[in-house]
């Protein structure tokens, strides 16, 4: 809106501005009714971003570089789920507890963190670092950068050429086409949000000093990289996309000699980046008294075992398996408005790919998708816009349109997946993501979980050592657990079964495995479940329990819900679950299988077999 002398104007708002207004609401809509709801508001701070907001309570509210605050057993511990050392600290060489993350997370954090500080007290929170008025504050962190990252890839589109309509349509492939909608709430504090933020800042002021020239952009481009790499230091391979942003040699020589020429901006700029360095060497020394420290110690980057097909493709985590939107970005390579351009963007493309996967855990801990890959999504949004501006033809539109449109639906999809655990956070295969692709329902949540259910496959060459069976016809029997349950109503095999509908656990057969198993081959042991089960509905509810245990008590336990392996109701099925026998703390072991579950619903179970075996 605009004074003139014919009265008030309303000016025009550009497309791309609309769309990024869309994201804006969507992102504030899930922040209050999903992400900052009842269950959850108390959650915000955790994983690695407990460690990436560590410092900021240690240093302006306990005052505690130690993080004793965080340390069980301690009398300053905090009773919050965020406040654990176990999440973030790892130990120096020479034994020293320290924070592992970098400071750049918490420097972006710190406004919104300050405003937390000073207003939890007038809403009745205590100014802990970790009560609910914090928690809120790190979360509307990550959405304020999100949203300045997407402003920034806007005007990094519009300077190299991509028109409006494009701008727009990219912007909202970038963020609902990709797991960056999913970094940017369902996990804020982790740092890939604040990453993209200053990733998609650095190329701005690139393009500014290289299209530009731009003098305030020398200092702004230097201080940004530096920010960059105070975040995630593997993050400063986007230094090598300055060529692909200069688009040819002589605007990368140009901006050279510009760069050199304006000493005063330069200055600046180098100055700003050895005072981020500064804080990073400050925090060691505050924390074990070096200035120098090997957080990372006992983890490391071997350049000479990249993990790259995994990286890209792999079924567990593959860049292009959870966000194919990727795979149209770098098709759009060959878009690209020259052979400079091209070459450019490769290189950087591989030094960023082979970095991440040179990460000895390659799968990045637990994570929805190829997480490190969020951070230069600004940067991808480049060929993706050109690939699609490219597609002039209307036969071509026709064709790559439908594959666009379904990858955001998919990606939103695998994004609900994720949050209600149909999608686990890892050890994901090719048969477990078929059977999960697409599935909304609740019930399936949770049934891939890795925290409970590990790698069922027996090792091909295994051999059988021992089977005991139970048909629910016997009377009695050491080998049997609690007798609760068995009726005549419906039988697999001879006249009775167990009828699982009273909520409790039900009857189930103990085997001895340390008479049965050597010692020295307990390392290669596995157990083998199997039984005849009748559901009278899709629940994931009734579960298959299988508990190792000594003479005193368990030490590894397992619940297996009977659909995940039962596809079909209202018929007898086979289950069949094979688990590795862990190393058992005594000289006793025993392997309980039993059947439970918490729920009115009906099923039925038959001729119930533990097998061991053992691989080779």
């Amino acid at each position: 809106m605009r004074f003139s002398s014919k009265g008030i104007e309303v000016s025009r708002i550009s497309l791309p501005r609309l769309v990024w207004w869309l994201i804006a609401i969507v992102m504030f809509w899930n922040l209050l009714y999903i992400r900052l709801d009842t269950a959850r508001r108390e959650n915000v701070i955790g994983s690695d971003g407990a460690g990436y907001y560590a410092y900021l309570p240690a240093l302006f509210i306990h005052h505690d570089m130690e993080y004793k605050f965080c340390q069980a057993g301690q009398p300053s511990k905090l009773n919050y789920p965020g406040a654990d050392h176990t999440l973030f600290m790892n130990r120096t060489i020479e034994g020293k507890l320290i924070n592992k993350y970098f400071v750049g997370t918490a420097i972006m954090e710190s406004p919104f963190f300050f405003i937390a500080y000073g207003t939890a007290g007038l809403f009745g929170h205590p100014a802990n670092g970790y009560s609910f008025p914090f928690q809120a504050a790190v979360a509307i962190a990550a959405l304020f950068y999100v949203l300045l990252g997407l402003d920034q890839t806007r005007k990094i589109l519009l300077k190299k050429g991509v028109s409006e309509p494009v701008t727009a349509l990219v912007l909202l492939l970038i963020y609902f086409g990709t797991n960056l909608m999913y970094y940017a709430s369902g996990e804020p504090a982790m740092s890939h949000a604040f990453s993209f933020c200053m990733v998609a800042i650095f190329l701005n002021q690139v393009c500014n000093l290289t299209l530009l020239n731009n003098k305030r952009a020398v200092a702004g481009s230097i201080a940004a990289l530096a920010m960059v790499i105070m975040i995630r230091p593997v993050n400063g391979v986007v230094l090598f996309a300055v060529p692909f942003i200069a688009g040819s040699w002589d605007n990368l020589k140009t901006a050279i000699a510009f760069t050199f020429s304006n000493t005063k901006y330069l200055i600046i700029g180098i100055v700003i980046g050895l005072l981020l360095l500064f804080v990073q060497l400050l925090m060691y020394k505050l924390s074990v008294g070096h200035w120098i420290a090997d957080s990372y110690s006992g983890e490391y980057i071997i350049l000479t075992k990249a993990h790259i097909y995994k990286v890209l493709f792999s079924w567990r985590k593959g860049l292009f398996v959870y966000t194919p939107l990727m795979i149209f970005a770098c098709a759009g390579f060959f878009f690209l408005k020259s052979n400079f351009e091209r070459f450019s963007f490769a290189t950087f493309w591989f030094l960023n790919v082979w970095i991440i996967s040179s990460w000895q855990t390659w799968m990045y801990g637990g994570s929805f998708g190829m997480r490190p890959m969020v951070d230069t999504y600004a940067l991808m949004a480049i060929p993706l816009a050109f690939f699609v501006q490219g597609a002039t033809k209307k036969w071509w539109k026709l064709l790559s349109l439908p594959p666009l449109i379904f990858i955001v639906v998919l990606s939103v999809i695998q994004h609900y997946q994720y949050n209600i655990g149909i999608l686990p956070y890892d050890e994901m295969t090719e048969v477990k993501y078929k059977k999960i692709f697409l599935q909304t329902s609740h019930l399936y949540s949770c049934i891939y979980d890795p925290g409970t259910l590990h790698s069922h496959e027996l090792p091909e060459g295994s051999k059988r050592l021992d089977v005991r069976i139970r048909t629910f016809d016997e009377d009695s029997s050491n080998l049997f657990e609690t007798y609760n349950g068995i009726t005549t109503e419906k039988a697999f095999s001879g006249t009775k079964s167990v009828r699982l509908d009273t909520g409790q656990t039900t009857c189930g057969l103990r085997v001895n495995f340390k008479g049965v198993i050597p010692d020295s081959a307990m390392s290669r042991a596995w157990v083998v479940v199997k039984a005849k089960i009748f559901l009278m509905r899709k629940t994931p509810i009734p579960k298959m329990a299988i508990t190792f245990c000594d003479s005193t008590a368990g030490y590894n336990w397992q619940a297996v819900p009977l659909f995940f392996i039962i596809n079909e109701v209202g018929s007898w099925q086979d289950f069949e679950y094979a688990v590795k026998v862990p190393m058992p703390p005594s000289d006793k072991g025993n392997v309980v299988v039993y059947l439970f579950h918490d729920d009115q619903s009906i099923a039925y179970a038959d001729d119930l077999k533990v097998e061991l075996w053992f691989a080779p």
